[in-house]
């Protein structure tokens, strides 16, 4: 794989949190913590693994209209990244035998799904939807 193919990988971090959390709401088993957990655990060794890539060998002509692709956007998709691993992780013990856990997975994911778009995007629509999905799902999983 080329050095810039995989220094676009972490890019694809909130679209598999979004259909993470897409997936995860439509089930009702007790098994959406562990599947939950996994996923995130999945995407932190994804970005551990590419950092190194996307943080040394990128370049300005890597950003596209879209998606802003600089050494402070992927510090902080990292940050989106340890810090839902840590939630996941947390929420699994932490909310065991709940009712409605798989709403609750399904709306953290959205929400860090939403968070890693407003950090990663270079155009100020996304940057609004992005910012309208931080507003909708906290207001979803706090009512």
């Amino acid at each position: 794989m080329s050095l810039i193919a995989l220094s676009f990988l972490p890019i694809f971090i909130p679209f598999m949190l979004f259909l993470g959390g897409y997936s995860l709401g439509r089930e009702n088993s007790q098994s959406i913590a562990l599947k939950a957990s996994r996923l995130s655990l999945v995407l932190l060794i994804i970005f551990l693994t590419t950092f190194p890539v996307s943080y040394f060998f990128t370049d300005a002509w890597q950003s596209s209209a879209l998606i802003r692709h600089t050494a402070l956007n992927q510090i902080m998709l990292g940050l989106v990244t340890v810090m839902g691993w840590v939630l996941i992780s947390f929420s699994r013990h932490y909310m065991a035998g709940q009712a409605n856990l798989n709403r609750y997975y399904r709306w953290l994911m959205f929400t860090l799904a939403s968070v890693a778009i407003t950090v990663t995007t270079n155009h100020l629509v996304v940057f609004w939807l992005g910012w309208l999905g931080n507003i909708r799902t906290s207001k979803t999983i706090f009512s």
